[in-house]
């Protein structure tokens, strides 16, 4: 029986997109009887955890910068090598390109062991949406620095890993530019997959189109700022039959400047997406800036929504724009026009086109971005 260890800095019971990422991982081989599977992450209740505990603060974050290092897991990196070299795996997946330290560590430990990291993007890109609110000299000195230390742990995790999971081609071609390394034969592609579809039970009063996203993450604020000034108060905020929902963290506080504008709800705290979306609706992502793919989009899918989104938003997403080319509303939107027209032609849509539509987009998550399509992508990496 194969031993597996997955190592993580994630909570895999989370709600960003790292944690639902690595949860793939944890719900697919703990439910698989041919693997003894393991994991080390932050989640104190986990079945299949070895027994490390970890906390996460202000002093820990300080402490693995002044080492150079980008993830808090340095400050206790001879506890869970210490613990893979117990549990002796035969294979180790790195759920973050970050752990670069750990890689190498366990790579001199155990030489034998197969070493695998997976992506969750590519974290030196990442940096520049994670600091694009820092201005100024100070903001310049924390970047480049934070972009200095996280390239040096993803080289490392490259460096010393035998292969390499990726969520896009495009992060698979940004890494072999950058580290070298990287080619078909030692990389996959494994795309966002979601466990469960999203039902959704409310009918629309209105048309209504839904943003969602973490409203404390910079690309989110600048993205929806954007579209709000110039699209939706040029084109539709004057229409009464139209409404523009916003969801997520932050939300009230983040957008209060349009908090006046009649057919714009803002949604600060749900417990359930459910209750704020209604069926057959319209999902726009006008994201300008990012990395690796979006969960929303996905959730989206299988929401059976409608999708208008920028090239960044839909990357990753390539064989379910091929799949609704023509029997569904997935469509990319880069430009003020882009988005007057396509939210102008949504609104035409009957009843039963968007029935349609609903289904087709939820044939396509359940075909590309579900369990059942991870599953076997698991099964091909791990062979």
């Amino acid at each position: 029986m194969k031993k597996i260890l997955f190592i993580s800095d994630q909570y895999i019971n989370g709600v960003i997109g790292g944690s639902l990422g690595h949860r793939r991982f944890y719900d697919i081989l703990s439910n698989e009887e041919k693997y003894e599977f393991k994991i080390i992450a932050l989640d104190n209740n986990l079945d299949k955890r070895l027994d490390i505990n970890f906390k996460k603060n202000r002093f820990i974050d300080i402490y693995t910068r002044i080492r150079l290092h980008s993830s808090f897991l340095y400050y206790y990196i001879d506890e869970i090598c210490e613990a893979a070299a117990n549990f002796k795996p035969d294979i180790i997946i790195i759920g973050r390109s970050r752990l670069g330290f750990i890689t190498k560590r366990l790579k001199a430990i155990l030489p034998a062991t197969n070493i695998i990291t997976n992506f969750d993007n590519i974290e030196f890109d990442y940096v520049e949406s994670q600091f694009s609110r820092k201005k100024g000299l100070q903001g310049y000195i924390i970047k480049n620095l934070e972009k200095y230390i996280v390239k040096r742990d993803e080289c490392d995790c490259i460096k010393y890993s035998n292969k390499y999971i990726f969520l896009s081609k495009r992060d698979q071609n940004r890494a072999a530019n950058l580290y070298g390394y990287i080619n078909d034969d030692n990389s996959y592609i494994f795309p966002i997959c979601l466990k469960e579809q999203i039902n959704l039970f409310k009918e629309a009063q209105n048309t209504n189109i839904y943003f969602i996203g973490n409203m404390e993450y910079a690309a989110n604020v600048k993205s929806i700022y954007w579209f709000i000034k110039e699209v939706w108060i040029p084109f539709y905020a004057n229409d009464k039959n139209i409404v523009l929902n916003i969801a997520g963290k932050s939300a009230s506080i983040t957008l209060k400047d349009f908090k006046n504008i009649n057919n714009i709800r803002i949604y600060s705290d749900f417990s359930d997406i459910a209750e704020i979306v209604c069926k057959s609706s319209l999902f726009i992502a006008p994201i300008q800036t990012g990395a690796g793919m979006k969960v929303k989009i996905a959730e989206a899918l299988s929401m059976g929504l409608s999708i208008l989104g920028s090239d960044e938003a839909l990357v990753g997403y390539e064989e379910a724009e091929k799949y609704l080319k023509t029997r569904g509303f997935f469509i990319r939107a880069n430009t003020i026009c882009d988005y007057e027209k396509y939210i102008n032609n949504y609104k035409k849509k009957s009843q039963k086109e968007l029935e349609l539509i609903r289904k087709s987009h939820i044939k396509a998550f359940e075909t590309y971005y579900s369990y059942n399509k991870a599953k076997n992508i698991i099964k091909n990496i791990l062979l």
